[in-house]
C-alpha cells in the first residue's frame, strides 16, 4: 500500500474534491476588476496640481527689474501660502504621498523660477549701479 501525503492510508471523504488533471481553478476576477477600476478613478482624481500663481516674466528693462524686485517678496510669500494650502488639501485625497510629492515638486519649480528671475533682475540693477559709478568717475 502506498502512502499519499494528502489522504493518509485511508482516503478522507471530507473536503476532498476530485478534479480532472490539468484543470485550474480561476480566481475571482470580478472583484479584482472593480478594485482596479476604483484605483484608476482615484489616480485620475489625484492627478495634476494646479497653482493659481503664474510663473514670473523676465524683466526686459531696468524699470521692470526694479518693479520686480519690489514685488518679489510678497509674491514668494503668497506662493508659500498656496503651497501650504495645497499640501493640506492633499490629506483629503486617497494617495496622500503622491499628491504631496507633486505639490512640493511643482511648488519648487515655481519658487526656483521666481528666484532665478530675482537673481537676473538683481544683476541688471547692480550692473546699472556699477555703470553709473564708473560714468561719474570718468567725468
Amino acid at each position: 500500500m502506498r502512502f499519499n501525503r494528502r489522504q493518509g492510508i485511508v482516503p478522507q471523504a471530507k473536503g476532498h474534491k476530485a478534479r480532472a488533471s490539468g484543470s485550474r481553478v480561476q480566481p475571482r476576477q470580478g472583484l479584482l476588476g472593480v478594485a482596479l477600476g476604483l484605483a484608476v478613478l482615484a489616480l485620475v482624481g489625484c492627478a495634476g496640481v494646479r497653482y493659481d500663481t503664474q510663473p514670473p516674466q523676465k524683466p526686459a528693462t531696468l524699470s521692470e527689474a526694479r518693479a520686480y524686485m519690489a514685488a518679489v517678496e510678497p509674491a514668494l510669500a503668497r506662493l508659500d501660502y498656496e503651497i501650504n494650502q495645497k499640501t493640506r488639501a492633499c490629506y483629503d485625497r486617497f494617495f496622500v504621498s503622491s499628491c504631496v510629492e507633486d505639490v512640493r515638486y511643482e511648488g519648487a519649480k515655481l519658487r526656483r523660477s521666481y528666484l532665478e528671475i530675482k537673481g537676473e533682475a538683481s544683476d541688471m540693477i547692480r550692473l546699472d549701479d556699477y555703470n553709473r559709478r564708473q560714468a561719474s568717475k570718468v567725468k
